[in-house]
């Protein structure tokens, strides 16, 4: 399952990348999105969210301030980011939809310390990675 996920993380940041290669700002910012997403959802998991409401904010919080294996951006620097990628024309719908769930959770969680919506947040790239597989002739 983890390989899974990890593989499934690691394609994403590939196409993301790979859809945003025509402008080096959206390379760059998506590639920090890609890279701090797979960052907390190793160290909290897929299904943060749906664990309660105290770990679902730590891993929206280690979203927002932009956490890494080796750097923390910080929270201008990685809503910077998030902004660029979301607004790039070849950043793919999903994760544009992502992003803006993301940083309306980030927005919230600067006033008043934690989101209550952030037991909804399940990026994309983490919910696809957790799906059930079908079974054949299913």
């Amino acid at each position: 399952m983890m390989l899974t996920l990890l593989t499934f993380i690691f394609s994403t940041a590939l196409a993301l990348v790979h859809a945003a290669t025509t402008d080096d700002a959206c390379v760059r910012a998506c590639g920090s999105y890609s890279t701090v997403l797979g960052y907390c959802d190793g160290l909290y998991g897929a299904r943060a969210a749906e664990t309660n409401y105290t770990y679902a904010n730590a891993f929206v919080g280690c979203l927002c301030e932009g956490h890494e294996m080796t750097l923390l951006l910080g929270n201008g620097s990685a809503l910077a980011d998030y902004g660029i990628c979301e607004s790039c024309a070849s950043t793919p719908h999903v994760i544009v939809a992502d992003l803006s769930q993301l940083l309306a959770l980030c927005t919230v969680q600067a006033v008043n310390g934690s989101a209550a919506n952030a037991t909804l947040f399940m990026p994309v790239a983490t919910s696809l990675a957790q799906a059930e597989p079908r079974e054949s002739g299913a």
